[in-house]
């Protein structure tokens, strides 16, 4: 199955709140820098979900659970 890479932690807490599995890979840029890349399932829902937290369309989520897991990715990224 083909995943959906996001490199972005924003909307990869998004999609955790909404309760998508992820798993995680690190890459080095041409010039460089290491990121980290969010892997999801590349379906409908998640990329609808995606495109309307861009656009402001978000769906409801808990903002403490939001808060939660943006800090958790956040450490995730600097500890990786």
């Amino acid at each position: 199955m083909q995943k959906l890479e996001l490199s972005d932690i924003y909307p990869s807490a998004f999609l955790i709140c909404n309760n998508f599995y992820y798993e995680i890979k690190s890459e080095v840029s041409p010039n460089g820098k290491k990121r980290v890349i969010f892997l999801f399932n590349d379906d409908k829902k998640a990329k609808d979900l995606v495109k309307n937290f861009y656009s402001g369309q978000n769906d409801n989520v808990s903002a403490s659970k939001y808060s939660r897991i943006l800090k958790e990715l956040k450490s995730l990224v600097h500890n990786y």
